[in-house]
């Protein structure tokens, strides 16, 4: 044999060479060659006469003399034992890389590769199946409250709840993150909606982690193929959207597909291109609401109230602030907002026609991003407005969602000059938890809570309130959205220090605010 000692081989009798047994079935397997008078090639594992285990690839065939008589057998051997060990290396490296980039360690379900392609081949197939994608609400609360690994284990329990919910011909995946996918050879929506209602009924008990019961819930979307979609990219497009419009209803919800949905998400990613063209195209601007003293009527402060006027129509602000937040907008148009709010709280200034304060609104997203404490150091610096000029005015919302990050930053807010409201108070739920502690100066009340005051007894009990309250804690009251004489005297009666509103103006154009600045200045 190649590779073998050529002393131990020469000369030598299969007995002397291979063990006993072995060495039999080659002398069998000889005798076979000659009655067949063919030539064939076997790969054999054999044990040498020292108890070593060899792989031996050998080719054997008659030997025939010139009468066509089988005289004899001649045999050629080959030792690829290591050859073997390397390929069987290769098979098992295979297998792990295999499972490493195919298969989720957290959850030990496939991973989003595996079930792409699982999905493309399905669709090859172009029998009906669908797409489940579920994402959990809120599991990051869970991963920040408890930690990762705690997370981890709470992901594995959901595992565990999907197979239970699933049989075994569905095809499960963690997608990543806190999302899972599930195949379903069904695209029956009746039978879906049964299967579906039987899952989120899971989400109603709670999982047990680290002894701790850990309420949690999940929204669903589902895409049927190939009624929705008719590819991999467009499956999970359709079921993410599904799963979105999920989201909407509140948690533990789960939606079909539906096209409207698409239209929907066109239109979305319409408004948001047209909402990050509106800085470049000058459609963002400024409009101002005068803050009133309630004894006076005198402007004692203005607060600065985007507008987006886009090809000659209003776009309301409850529409596109929710979309700048949603699509991360929010961030470069608020930057806009202040840089806008400083320079013309300087020029208001040195023009001597306010000297009041100009509140700007900031949201959550803005206050907590890392680089919005050197953002305004560096606007001041650029606009040369003073911060004691400013007013930064934050939602009681953006507070109850990080209290502690908050609180400091504000506090930070302060030290640089600004004085700080809190706008929108008492729709939140813990704010007298935290109101001792917050570093504001002024507090406004919703204008939720003062429409037809004179005729909600409830409303006038809270604002009556919330009133004495701001006044023992040296904080300056203001109530939004006053409208008529009756909401006015009833504030004037309860001590409110100023009011916000369309009894005195509705939010103005700067041209049009800078006349009634004026007009108000020159009146006094």
């Amino acid at each position: 044999m190649v590779n073998a000692d050529v002393q131990n081989v020469l000369g030598k009798s299969d007995k002397e060479i291979f063990d006993t047994q072995d060495a039999q079935k080659i002398q069998i397997a000889d005798k076979v060659t000659v009655l067949n008078a063919k030539v064939s090639t076997s790969e054999r594992i054999l044990t040498m006469k020292d108890g070593t285990l060899k792989t031996v690839l050998a080719t054997k065939g008659p030997l025939i003399d010139k009468q066509n008589n089988v005289f004899g057998v001649f045999g050629i051997s080959r030792d690829i034992t290591n050859q073997k060990e390397y390929e069987h290396f290769l098979e098992e490296s295979k297998e792990k890389f295999y499972n490493l980039s195919h298969i989720d360690k957290v959850t030990n379900l496939p991973n989003r590769l595996h079930i792409s392609e699982i999905l493309v081949q399905m669709c090859s197939q172009e029998a009906p199946f669908c797409l489940v994608l579920i994402d959990l609400d809120e599991f990051k609360i869970v991963n920040d409250s408890y930690g990762h690994r705690f997370g981890d284990k709470l992901l594995f329990e959901v595992s565990k709840v999907l197979m239970e919910v699933f049989d075994s011909s569905a095809f499960l995946a963690r997608m990543g993150g806190d999302e899972f996918g599930i195949i379903v050879s069904s695209s029956d929506k009746e039978e879906l909606d049964v299967l579906m209602q039987k899952l989120h009924s899971k989400f109603s008990n709670p999982f047990k982690i680290d002894m701790i019961d850990v309420y949690i819930t999940a929204s669903s979307g589902i895409c049927i193929y190939p009624d929705d979609a008719q590819n991999m990219e467009e499956i999970y497009q359709a079921a993410d959207t599904a799963m979105y419009n999920a989201k909407k209803f509140g948690k533990n919800n789960f939606s079909f597909y539906s096209a409207e949905f698409k239209n929907e998400a066109v239109a979305y990613t319409q408004m948001v291109t047209n909402l990050k063209q509106a800085i470049q195209k000058s459609e963002l601007e400024l409009y101002f609401q005068p803050q009133n003293d309630v004894h006076t009527g005198k402007i004692i402060g203005v607060e600065a109230l985007l507008r987006w006027k886009h090809k000659d129509a209003m776009i309301p602000p409850d529409i596109f602030i929710p979309l700048a937040e949603k699509s991360g907008l929010i961030i470069e148009i608020g930057d806009f907002v202040l840089k806008s709010g400083f320079e013309k709280a300087k020029s208001w200034q040195e023009r001597g026609i306010l000297t009041s304060r100009l509140s700007i609104n900031i949201s959550a997203r803005q206050l907590t991003h890392l680089d919005f404490i050197v953002t305004l150091k560096n606007m001041l610096q650029e606009s040369g407005c003073e911060a004691s000029w400013i007013e930064l005015e934050i939602t009681e919302s953006s507070v109850l969602e990080n209290p502690e990050l908050v609180i400091s930053l504000l506090e930070q807010i302060r030290e640089l000059g600004f004085s700080i409201s809190m706008d929108d108070f008492g729709t939140g739920y813990s704010s007298l938890s935290y109101l001792k502690n917050l570093p504001i100066d002024k507090l406004k009340i919703d204008r939720s809570f003062i429409v037809n005051i004179q005729d909600e007894p409830k409303n006038q009990i809270i604002v009556k309130t919330v009133i004495f309250l701001a006044k023992e804690l040296g904080i300056h009251i203001l109530a939004e959205g006053v409208e008529t004489e009756e909401e006015h005297t009833f504030l004037l009666q309860n001590r409110i220090d100023s009011i916000q509103g369309y009894y005195y103006s509705k939010p103005l154009p700067n041209d049009e605010f800078e006349i009634k600045l004026f007009n108000r200045e020159a009146s006094l």
